[in-house]
């Protein structure tokens, strides 16, 4: 019989325990779908991925607005192999190609496109949160239009790292208020997931890269992926200034901004006037302090980067396998509770540059 995990309690962690995995238990006796509706493929998962996003549902965690549902299968990246196509759905669709499974249910969307064109909350269905189940399971019945082919140099765990990775990293640096140009310099915090695709990315379209990182080890990976520049935010505190002397004084164009409250002002002082801070993260403990001079002053925006299109992960692929890039995977766990569990410590303890990834099934 498939497998799946599921939550099956919900207890409170915080995340950055890595305990949530308490909440945890593999399922070994899921019925795989026999009936596929019109318009959907079944999918034999073979990896998936996991985010702070997805070790804060998991672990009741009350600083991620959502939850999952019980006994709901949590985790929203995942790549595996079509195994059966519903009627309508051969269009596009064979049974044995290989996919990468879209977080949400969310297709195209660009700022330009104006606020009309941004769904609720609810309206994105983004999986492995509420009622919608996500990958990490070995079977999934998906809408047709919910997949992306998958590039055929890249592994099921590679796979896996990609949608929310290169999805966030392309909304924030191709589909937002500010679209990036080759000669461009572009900051990423950290060297998780979103960060390290973010530094692939921008450096396949010819911007100058700047990474910070706690760790001189990880800053060095940093730069084989891409980044010109480094700064070790724990031996220089006051990482903005060292990134204002790096551009001439002038700032990034752009910045990745992960830690959220107690990094945002180090990011607006890092960032050129009329430049642009995309906020992704809220990793730090909040703080209070008044943004408006820093803003109203310099014509600097912030731009929330709320959840990816279909779009937006097709793009940053795309850009990735152009080049043939080998996206950024930390470390592959077993098939397993513990092995879901090591996943969900290694994340919250940031033992690894790039993505955590679990492969789905027994091999």
């Amino acid at each position: 019989m498939p497998s799946a995990i599921e939550v099956h309690s919900q207890n409170y962690y915080s995340w950055k325990t890595g305990e949530g995995a308490k909440n945890l238990r593999l399922n070994p006796n899921v019925s795989k779908p026999t009936s596929i509706p019109a318009g959907h493929v079944l999918v034999n998962i073979k990896a998936a991925s996991l985010a702070p996003r997805d070790a804060m549902i998991i672990s009741g965690d009350r600083h991620y607005p959502s939850y999952i549902d019980p006994n709901g299968t949590p985790g929203s990246d995942g790549a595996g192999i079509i195994e059966k196509l519903g009627e309508g759905a051969d269009g596009k669709w064979e049974v044995g190609d290989r996919v990468i499974i879209a977080p949400t249910s969310w297709l195209k969307y660009s700022y330009e496109d104006g606020a009309d064109a941004f769904p609720h909350v609810d309206e994105l269905k983004t999986k492995g949160e509420k009622n919608w189940n996500g990958t990490l399971r070995e079977y999934g019945v998906f809408p047709a239009s919910e997949l992306i082919p998958a590039p055929s140099y890249l592994s099921y765990p590679a796979l896996a790292s990609l949608p929310a990775n290169a999805g966030t990293a392309a909304h924030a640096l191709f589909f937002g208020p500010r679209r990036l140009r080759p000669g461009q310099t572009v900051l990423a915090q950290g060297t998780g997931g979103v960060s390290v695709t973010a530094i692939q990315i921008a450096a396949a379209v010819g911007a100058t890269v700047i990474a910070t990182s706690s760790s001189n080890a990880k800053l060095e990976i940093a730069r084989k992926l891409g980044a010109t520049h480094t700064v070790n935010y724990s031996e220089t505190p006051a990482w903005e200034d060292e990134v204002l002397r790096l551009t001439d004084g002038k700032g990034v164009d752009v910045v990745i901004e992960i830690g959220g409250s107690a990094t945002l002002m180090q990011s607006l002082k890092a960032t050129k006037f009329n430049g642009l801070v995309c906020l992704v993260g809220f990793l730090t403990e909040p703080v209070q302090y008044d943004i408006i001079p820093s803003v109203l002053f310099t014509g600097r925006s912030i731009y929330g980067v709320r959840s990816v299109a279909q779009e937006h992960v097709e793009y940053g692929v795309k850009v990735l396998a152009e080049k043939k890039i080998e996206p950024a995977v930390g470390k592959v766990f077993d098939w397993s509770e513990e092995g879901v569990g090591q996943a969900l410590k290694t994340l919250a303890n940031w033992e690894v540059v790039g993505k955590v990834v679990v492969k789905v099934g027994e091999e």
